[in-house]
C-alpha cells in the first residue's frame, strides 16, 4: 500500500496535524459525565468538531459527510475516530512491514524504543523501492 494513497495522511506532518486536532477528543473534559446536560455535552463536542476542522480542508468535509447523514455529534466523534484509527492502522502496519524488511531507519527509535521516522524522510513505495534498487546497484559494484 502506498502511504501517500490516504489524501488525508500523505506525509508526517498530516498525522501529526490530524493527532492534534483529535487531542481534544481524548482529553477528559469532552467526556459525558461532566456535563449535567446533554445538550451542554453536545454543544461542547460541536464547538470542538468546529474548532478542529476550521483549518484542514479534509477534516471538515468528513464531519460535514456524518452531518448530512443525520448522526449525532457524539456519535460522529466515535464514527470518525473508528474510520481514521483503522486508516491509521493500516498505514502503521505498511510501515512497520517496509521499516522490517529496509532496516536503515531502524537506529531512530523514541524513548520507548518506537520506530520514530526522522523529520526530513518521507515514507512512500517510490521512495523504499528506489532505496532497494540504489542497494542493488551497489552490490552490483562491489561484486
Amino acid at each position: 500500500m502506498d502511504l501517500t494513497a490516504c489524501l488525508k495522511f500523505a506525509g508526517k506532518k498530516k498525522i501529526v496535524d490530524f493527532a492534534s486536532q483529535w487531542g481534544e477528543f481524548s482529553n477528559v473534559h469532552l467526556q459525558r459525565k461532566h456535563f449535567q446536560l446533554t445538550e451542554e455535552w453536545r454543544s461542547n463536542i460541536i464547538v470542538a468538531l468546529n474548532k478542529a476542522g476550521s483549518d484542514a480542508r479534509a477534516f471538515r468535509r468528513d464531519v460535514r459527510r456524518w452531518r448530512r447523514k443525520r448522526v449525532n455529534p457524539e456519535d460522529i466523534v466515535e464514527k470518525m475516530k473508528q474510520e481514521y484509527s483503522s486508516t491509521l492502522l493500516v498505514m502503521q502496519l505498511a510501515v512497520q512491514e517496509h521499516v522490517q524488511v529496509f532496516p536503515w531507519l531502524l537506529d531512530h527509535r523514541d524513548r520507548n524504543g518506537r520506530v520514530v521516522i526522522p523529520s526530513g524522510v518521507l515514507l512512500s513505495f517510490a521512495k523504499i523501492d528506489q532505496r532497494l534498487e540504489d542497494l542493488l546497484l551497489d552490490s552490483d559494484d562491489t561484486e
